[in-house]
């Protein structure tokens, strides 16, 4: 399954999946920490024309 997930991904579609496995989780190329209810890490960084890792939606960086 994740393998599709990955294809999907490679192809441009943006592609969100929550675990608690910390194995699968490993795969992913950005990885988004929660407790409770409120980010407390983010992996990712800023794409070109992307909004910053943390910011709010809608918010695209300067």
């Amino acid at each position: 399954m994740f393998r599709l997930l990955a294809e999907l991904n490679a192809a441009g579609t943006t592609v969100i999946f929550v675990t608690h496995d910390q194995d699968l989780a490993a795969l992913a190329s950005r990885l988004v920490a929660v407790r409770d209810g409120r980010i407390v890490s983010d992996t990712g960084s800023v794409t070109p024309g992307g909004a910053s890792p943390g910011a709010p939606a809608g918010q695209e960086r300067p």
